[in-house]
């Protein structure tokens, strides 16, 4: 719809002014929803502990889009590494680590 253009209009002049775009919890079952993330293309999708699953992070990397977790204190680094998880955040971090591939 209109809307959804001028979403992605507005991202596409975010991106072409040297900004990254980060999405928060976006992978879905919602066919309008993952037709619209094709359309804005993020560099980022961020999950949150409990939405970092395998075909999440999958939905996320066919997107083109790193991943990065907002982490759970309790759940080790390597099983988020384990999943396909790019970037990794929580409280017991001093900010983000990034996972070895």
């Amino acid at each position: 719809g209109a809307d959804a253009g001028h979403l992605v209009r507005a991202f596409d002049n975010y991106r072409e002014r040297g900004y990254l775009i980060a999405i928060n919890d976006a992978p879905g079952d919602d066919p309008a929803r993952h037709a619209l993330l094709v359309r804005i293309a993020p560099e980022l999708v961020i999950l949150p502990a409990g939405g970092v699953t395998p075909a999440a992070v999958d939905a996320a990397h066919l997107l083109g889009a790193r991943v990065l977790a907002i982490g759970d204190d309790s759940i080790e680094t390597a099983a988020y590494a384990h999943l396909g998880v790019d970037l990794v955040q929580n409280n017991g971090m001093a900010g983000e680590t990034r996972l070895a591939a």
